[in-house]
């Protein structure tokens, strides 16, 4: 027979996203599971990379994880290069890389929204990106957002479901530049205001709407008719 060892350290690095702004942050989760009866001291390593030369580390984020634990951190690298590559010093290193040069407009559309905002917006065709996101398994943080350029959330969502500290931390993303679409329902009146330096809009939801013409309705309400676009649809 042979004898499997016991994993005693298990550690998971994910990403909320493959491509970010330069000079943004690059939201990271890592979760260490520690079966010794010791603290387990670990460190998540951020070199950079420009014109494809990658450098020593140039951040370093420090985890402890209590015996017999399972813990899940949270870090926010600064993207001061063309790309990240993130590693751990754990006995089987995990790995991740971002792309963070990314210059198309990126939107993050709430994992409460129907799907066709975020097929349609992420669509290969379109000249931007979208990404899925569960709000709350993030943390309360501007930083969570600071790598979007909008973010769609269902209005009851926002109003009912996301507590203070989630909304004060989108606050401070739009002040700082952010846009964020709010969908209502089939009654609500489209409006636009400016909060500090970004800005909030409110819309019906389009239920029937086809990707093309969704498409063209986001780029009139957001003012962003350069960074997307749908082949196919009439000018």
């Amino acid at each position: 027979e042979v004898e499997v060892k016991e994993v005693k350290i298990k550690s998971e690095l994910s990403e909320l996203s493959t491509k970010v702004h330069e000079h943004s942050y690059a939201p990271i989760k890592y979760t260490v599971t520690n079966r010794t009866d010791k603290p387990y001291h670990s460190k998540l390593r951020v070199k950079r990379s420009i014109r494809g030369a990658y450098g020593a580390a140039n951040q370093v984020f420090s985890a402890t994880t209590p015996p017999f634990a399972k813990k899940t951190f949270y870090f926010y690298p600064i993207c001061d290069s063309n790309y990240l590559s993130i590693d751990s010093t754990d006995p089987t290193p995990a790995h991740t890389y971002i792309n963070s040069a990314y210059t198309n407009m990126k939107v993050a559309v709430s994992s409460e929204c129907r799907e066709t905002w975020l097929k349609a917006l992420d669509a290969p065709s379109s000249y931007g990106m979208a990404d899925l996101i569960n709000i709350t398994d993030w943390p309360a943080d501007y930083r969570t957002f600071a790598c979007f350029d909008f973010l769609i959330i269902p209005e009851k969502q926002y109003n009912n479901k996301l507590d203070e500290s989630y909304r004060k931390a989108i606050r401070l993303w739009i002040a700082a530049g952010g846009h964020l679409l709010l969908i209502g329902d089939a009654t609500t009146v489209e409006s636009t205001k400016r909060y500090g330096n970004g800005k909030i809009s409110i819309a019906p939801e389009r239920m029937n709407m086809e990707d093309d013409a969704r498409i063209k309705w986001f780029n009139k309400l957001t003012d962003r008719k350069e960074h997307y676009h749908y082949v196919g649809a009439n000018e």
